[in-house]
């Protein structure tokens, strides 16, 4: 399979993604957690759904994303030289899946539905996720294991790789399965055994339960007829208990009666007295009416004195204002002449304060220039600073490995090249001195700007506040002035207010001594007053008190007539309390015996329940072991072919190893030999997987070879396992592979061997894609893609 095109829509740290792949060797770089691994955990998704996932399929989506945006990764890939595009999208807030998978350019899909395309992939592929993982897919932990493990974890790691550990897990899996059968077989065997006893439980409890059922059958006819009894006597007792509530009806019907009676009688006699005292009042209302007269008219001269008393001192209260608001205007009079002779000294204070600002504004803006330029030639420093330390390290190095050493690049010897080459390093060393002083008196230079320049900032800042502190006191004498024009403005006005009311109150007239005159008599008459309204309206009550008395005089004749009735109807009833006290005990005597009877029904009905049940438990018992019984032939049928199958297992497994072995050593002495040029032609893997390595005449084991050396080693193991397991489910080998930091914490020159080795294994891997956080793999590797994140941390790809 090769990788062609890959769009992603809201998927994981992607918000939006296009990009296309080319072959060869391609390095996918980015910090960690930028989503570099993202990139082909989408591949695997797009090939096998949510199983390629490494969470749920409600953790897919981007994290902000609306449900109403498809989460859709689409993928364009080929197989054996023929195109295939393949699109899976996530939808809703079920997150529900679709998929499609097309063929060229053809617009109707060759698979629909999630679990169609999987399955269309797995035949295309010949691979399923797993093995898709294990012969597509290598990670440093991995490469790691062939040589940092012991025997036993290296042995596990590559079976597990190439698919053995699965035929283990099967073999296990019968031979656990065979024990359990044999252990179920063997307790079944042991219950069994129990057989004749629990047929004998059964019969020994059907005898004891016959004579019970006759007993219980006994204890219901019994209760039958004492529940007969018992209902008679309710009926009667019934009877008599509705006589009984008639009684105490009537007997309460007659004692509210006799109340009512009572109550009726005593009021029409009070209202008799009433109506006889209102005789009185009514002559002594004649007699006080004159006086009545009297009062009205001494009241109606009472407010009218009363008004003018008012108006009198509203009179005396305004004179007594507006003299007071005359002298307050003369007042705001002076205050508003200073205030104007006050604001005549601040004239120009805002023109001076705008020019001050401004002339600070422009040496902020000089003195942020200056510190731009410093910041630039601080890095030009640092530029310069590194590559004279770089070029001294370097001459220092080749002075020190002489004519005979290697150099570390390209690995040649000096030979005679080395004077020139040490004289091109000090003249390169010479060239990085002087930019160094340049840049240095550079920065000098804007150093010495920046301070002046700072002064003239400090003095600028001066000049503004000096003008900012005339500027409040110009704004406070000009707040002043305000004010004492609203004071001015507003006495004025009150001043006239109060002058114009003073006019309208000038002709107000007033006795003192006649109002005095006024209110004592008026005192006098108020008592009188008061007992005319009193008698006025208790007299006015006359009337109502008469239709009330005529209404209580009928109300009195109607309950006595009432009562009469009560009494014969008492006569009628006839009830004697001594016969109600007979059926009531016999009700209580049939009852309890009905209780008695039910109670013994119940004891005896509970003891048949209790011995049927545990017959009934007994019969299953026998039930179930003589199943048991049956069962046991089959389970024995079954471990003899748990057995069978266990032994093929293990022999097709053992088969399997040796086959597997030589197969790796093939590919991985082929894939060694093609990365050391010929200098290594052989890799040799004993029983334990140990890696040696063939040398001249004999091989040796892989630590006798340097780190590098070592690591091209495990790499080859690495992919030749992976072309072990493509070449098993027969799919194509030689077409892509993904190496996810593999370098780990290697130094420079053993990862610039591996990445030798990556770009002469492009004649045999068409893609080869390096997944990694280092960033010093640009100029090394023909392709790169850069993974970033923009500012709401979302994934960019770039390639460079």
């Amino acid at each position: 399979m090769i990788l062609r095109r890959l769009s992603l829509k809201n998927y994981r740290k992607y918000r939006s993604l296009e990009i296309e792949f080319p072959t060869g060797l391609i390095g996918v770089v980015g910090r960690n957690g930028m989503g570099k691994t993202t990139l082909l955990e989408a591949v695997t998704f797009a090939l096998y759904g949510a199983e390629a996932s490494r969470t749920k399929a409600k953790g897919i989506r981007l994290e902000g994303a609306r449900s109403e945006e498809a989460c859709e990764v689409e993928m364009e890939f080929s197989v054996g030289g023929e195109p295939y595009r393949i699109v899976r999208r996530l939808r809703g807030t079920n997150e529900s899946q679709q998929a499609e998978l097309h063929y060229g350019g053809n617009k109707t899909p060759i698979a629909t539905q999630p679990t169609g395309v999987t399955s269309a992939i797995r035949k295309m592929l010949g691979m399923d996720y797993s093995t898709f993982t294990r012969s597509v897919y290598s990670k440093q932990k991995e490469v790691n294991a062939l040589s940092d493990a012991r025997p036993e974890e290296r042995r596990k790691a590559i079976r597990r790789m190439v698919g053995v550990e699965t035929v283990t897990e099967a073999r296990d899996a019968a031979k656990a399965e065979r024990r359990d059968k044999e252990l179920e077989v063997k307790g079944a065997r042991t219950a069994v055994e129990a057989l004749p006893s629990k047929r004998a439980d059964v019969q020994r409890i059907e005898k004891e339960l016959t004579p019970i059922l006759v007993r219980a059958r006994e204890a219901k006819r019994n209760a039958a007829t004492a529940t007969r009894k018992a209902r008679a006597a309710k009926t009667e007792l019934d009877r008599l208990e509705k006589k009984r509530t008639a009684y105490e009806k009537l007997k309460n019907q007659q004692s509210r009666l006799s109340s009512d009676l009572r109550g009726a009688m005593n009021r029409e006699k009070q209202l008799e007295d009433d109506l006889a005292s209102l005789k009185e009042k009514k002559a002594e209302l004649g007699k006080l009416l004159p006086e009545e007269r009297k009062f009205r008219l001494v009241h109606e001269e009472k407010e009218r004195l009363e008004k003018a008393s008012g108006k009198y001192e509203e009179r005396i209260q305004l004179e007594d204002d507006v003299k007071s608001l005359q002298r307050e205007v003369e007042k705001t009079d002076r205050d508003l002449d200073s205030a104007l002779k006050a604001t005549q000294q601040f004239h120009g204070v805002s023109q001076a304060e705008r020019a001050a600002r401004a002339n600070e504004r422009r040496t902020r803006a000089e003195l942020r220039d200056l510190e731009k330029k410093r910041r630039r030639a601080e890095h030009e420093l640092g530029k310069a600073r590194s590559e004279k330390d770089n070029v001294e390290k370097a001459l220092s190095e080749v002075k020190r490995l002489g004519p005979t050493g290697q150099c570390p690049t390209c690995y040649r010897q000096f030979g005679e090249s080395f004077e020139e080459i040490a004289a091109h390093l000090k003249e390169e060393r010479e060239k990085c001195a002087s930019n160094f002083g340049a840049t240095r008196k550079h920065l000098d230079a804007i150093e010495k700007n920046i301070r002046n320049v700072t002064r003239r900032v400090d003095a600028a800042s001066r000049d503004v506040r000096a003008a900012s502190d005339e500027g409040k006191c110009a704004a406070s004498v000009r707040e002043k002035l305000a004010g004492a024009r609203r004071d001015h403005v507003r006495a004025k006005r009150a001043l006239r207010e109060k002058q114009t009311r003073l006019k309208a109150l000038r002709q107000v007239k007033y006795d003192a001594k006649q109002h005095e005159e006024v209110r004592q008599q008026h005192k006098r008459l108020a008592s009188v007053h008061d007992r005319v309204e009193r008698l006025r309206q208790e007299v006015s009550q006359a009337s109502k008190l008469k239709t009330e008395q005529r209404a209580k005089t009928q109300e009195v004749r109607k309950l006595r007539a009432q009562l009469r009735r009560v009494e014969r109807k008492f006569v009628a009833l006839k009830f004697d309390f001594d016969a109600y006290a007979s059926a009531k005990k016999a009700n209580d005597d049939a009852q309890k015996k009905d209780k008695a009877a039910a109670v013994g029904y119940s004891e005896a009905q509970g003891e048949v329940k209790r011995l049927q049940g545990v017959l009934n438990n007994k019969r299953e018992e026998v039930s179930n072991l003589e199943k048991l019984q049956k069962r046991i032939a089959q389970d024995e049928e079954a471990i003899r072919y748990l057995e069978r199958i266990e032994a093929l297992l293990d022999d097709f497994r053992l088969e399997l190893i040796n086959r597997v072995r030589p197969q790796i050593e093939e590919h991985a002495s082929m894939l060694f030999d093609q990365v050391t040029d010929g200098r290594y032609p052989r890799i040799l893997l004993d029983e334990d997987y140990n890696i040696a390595i063939h040398d001249g005449a004999g091989a040796y084991p892989i630590r006798r070879f340097s780190g590098g050396e070592e690591d091209l080693a495990n790499l080859c193991l690495r992919l030749a396992i992976s072309q072990v397991v493509a070449h098993r489910t027969g799919s194509d080998s030689s077409s892509l592979v993904v190496l996810d930091e593999i370098f780990g914490s290697q130094d420079v020159e053993r990862r610039e061997r591996i990445l030798q080795a990556l770009r002469k294994l492009q004649e045999i891997f068409q893609q080869i894609v390096l997944i990694t956080h280092l960033e010093d793999i640009h100029d090394r590797v023909p392709t790169v893609l850069r993974i970033t994140e923009n500012n709401a941390h979302e994934a960019q790809a770039l390639w460079l």
